[in-house]
């Protein structure tokens, strides 16, 4: 009984270089900072304040305050129903 072991280049590759070969992490932690957003905190808090005092909608407050409309939707969220997560 013969056995064909025929393999190709790549995976005697793998084969033999296998315990070098870079590990995938067990858990992913994000890097804080790493994403830049065009506006601040405070043009956030002011966006929000606005909609809740001067009964703007999330749209126009989203426009005149140049944040995005889903992040002032969470922050109604968390500030209707508290800290989301």
């Amino acid at each position: 009984m013969s056995v064909n072991l025929s393999y190709s280049l790549c995976d005697m590759y793998i084969l033999v270089f296998q315990h070098l070969l870079p590990k995938m992490p067990q858990t992913y932690n994000r890097t804080q900072g790493a994403r830049k957003y065009g506006y601040s905190a405070d043009s956030t808090q002011q966006a929000v304040v606005d909609m809740k005092e001067n009964s703007i909608s999330i749209r126009k407050a989203a426009f005149l305050h140049n944040v995005n409309r889903t992040t002032l939707l969470n922050h109604l969220k968390e500030y209707r129903s508290g800290p989301i997560g």
